[in-house]
C-alpha cells in the first residue's frame, strides 16, 4: 500500500477528530443515561 499525502493527511485529522467526536458524543449521551437510569 503506497502512502500518499493525502492518506497521511486524512489519518492525521482523524487522529485528531476521533477523540474529540467520542468525548462529544459521550457528554451528550452520559447525562441522557444518568437521567435515565436515575
Amino acid at each position: 500500500m503506497v502512502q500518499t499525502a493525502q492518506g497521511s493527511l486524512t489519518v492525521t485529522v482523524v487522529d485528531t477528530l476521533w477523540p474529540v467526536t467520542v468525548f462529544s458524543v459521550w457528554y451528550t449521551v452520559l447525562p441522557c443515561c444518568t437521567v435515565t437510569l436515575t
